[in-house]
């Protein structure tokens, strides 16, 4: 429960500075994000990466019985 908690609210400051930032006309998160990941295939091995990560991370806390 926490974890998810944790997660959402990285997600909703993320879109928040995404969406002041777009609002000022400077280069946003998602737009500097996607230019880097069009870089070629070194960048999406890590994207894909950081995804399998991310999951085996949500997996682990969400399985666990403390």
């Amino acid at each position: 429960m926490k974890t998810g908690v944790v997660i959402l609210s990285l997600i909703a400051v993320i879109f928040g500075v995404d969406t002041i930032l777009d609002a000022n006309n400077i280069p946003t998160i998602s737009e500097w994000f996607f230019n880097w990941l069009h870089t070629g295939l070194e960048a999406q091995l890590i994207f894909v990466g950081a995804i399998a990560l991310f999951t085996a991370h949500v997996w682990w806390f969400g399985t666990r019985k403390d």
